[in-house]
Order: structure tokens, then C-alpha cells, then sequence
């Protein structure tokens, strides 16, 4: 049994694939406490574990990625493109069922969405992700 603590300000795509593949691949069963605000890639990890709590006053953030990117306009638009493909993949394998299609949605258009740990539906959410 492993217990990760977590709050987190998000950070690389990358890390976060990383991370979620090997929380994913663990024999051990892999619960994360979320005890304060937790954005962005902090936020896959957290749902890329096994169980979750959420303590008092903590926060699931969730919105599309950031990037930054140089270069010939045709290298950055088959980027963008392939980033979309990857990045929105994951995504959706680790944010849905824990919100809805229409949410993840929303998301990828560009709405932030936070889930505080007294939202009425948080506990609803949390049985339907880890069933």
C-alpha cells in the first residue's frame, strides 16, 4: 500500500504521463490524499491513483494544457496537432469518469473547472472514478 501526498501547482505533461504510467503499473495499491489545492497535472496523478481523499479546504483544478512553442508555423501546427492528440488522450483516460463527457469537453474549449472537497457532488464523483 502506497500513499502519496499530495498538492500540487501542476507542472510538465511529460512528468505527469510518467508518473500516472507508473502509478497505473504498481502492484501495490496506490492511494492519494489531497490535502490542499491540487492544479493541472497534480490533478491527473491524483486520479491516475487507485483511491482518493480529499481534505478539508483541498481542490482538484482542471483545465487544458499551456505550451509554448517556436518555430516554422508548419512545424508548431503539427505540433499543436499532435500535443492534442497525446495530451487530450490521456486526459480523457484519467479525467473521465470522475467528470463528465460534457466537463471534459468543456475543458478541452478552454473552461478551468475546480472541485472543491465541499462540493455536494464531490463524494457522487469519487464512487463513479473508483468503482
Amino acid at each position: 500500500h502506497i500513499v502519496l501526498i499530495m498538492q500540487n501547482y501542476g507542472g510538465s505533461c511529460h512528468s505527469c504521463l510518467s508518473l500516472c504510467n507508473s502509478i497505473t503499473d504498481s502492484k501495490a495499491k496506490v492511494e492519494c490524499r489531497v490535502i490542499g489545492p491540487c492544479y493541472s497535472a497534480g490533478t491527473t496523478i491524483a486520479l491516475s491513483c487507485d483511491s482518493i481523499v480529499m481534505y478539508p479546504h483541498s481542490l482538484l483544478m482542471f483545465h487544458d494544457y499551456s505550451t509554448a512553442l517556436s518555430g516554422k508555423s508548419s512545424e508548431i501546427k503539427a505540433d499543436i496537432k499532435h500535443h492534442d492528440k497525446w495530451i487530450h488522450g490521456y486526459m480523457e483516460d484519467y479525467h473521465i469518469p470522475f467528470l463528465t463527457r460534457k466537463e471534459h469537453k468543456d475543458i478541452l474549449k478552454g473552461k478551468d473547472l475546480y472541485i472543491h472537497w465541499s462540493d455536494k457532488d464531490l463524494q457522487k464523483r469519487i464512487d463513479r472514478h473508483f468503482k
